[in-house]
């Protein structure tokens, strides 16, 4: 037997059940809470439940990783937009979100998307999501602030 400690194989990811998502409610909630800090933790736990079983999103996990995106119509494009919510990983176990991209991408072309926004909310670097998936084109967003404060 080997001493040597080696990175998870990704096959290890599953979608997340109620069990996982009360593993790792306590790093997650708060990481969701960082970015959307009027969220109750009630409602963080309720909308993670609605997408576990939802085929509009893909929720899945490994032992350190927790990655959740989904698809949407656009109005007149003949094809879905796949969108990735976030990529998170346990403190020290950055590295294993990484291969995560590659299966989100897979999915995404199952659901016929063309485009698959990344580098959203994630532990992993721009560089290293190009490393595991190849090209990443970077295009501004454009947006009004709809919040008039005079």
């Amino acid at each position: 037997m080997s001493d040597v400690m080696e990175r998870p194989d990704i096959d290890t990811f599953r979608r997340v059940t109620l069990v996982d998502l009360s593993g790792m409610a306590d790093w997650l909630i708060a990481r969701l809470q960082e970015r959307h800090p009027t969220a109750t933790s009630a409602q963080i736990v309720g909308w993670l439940r609605s997408c576990m079983d939802n085929n509009e999103f893909w929720f899945v996990c490994t032992d350190h990783t927790c990655a959740l995106a989904g698809v949407r119509r656009v109005p007149l494009e003949p094809f879905p937009v796949a969108e990735e919510i976030f990529v998170f990983a346990r403190p020290g176990h950055e590295d294993d979100a990484e291969p995560l991209y590659r299966r989100m991408a897979s999915w995404a072309a199952h659901q016929e998307a063309t485009i698959l926004r990344v580098d959203v909310h994630t532990d992993v670097t721009r560089s290293n999501i190009r490393a595991t998936v190849g090209a990443v084109i970077a295009k501004p967003h454009v947006y009004l602030r709809l919040d008039r404060q005079e």
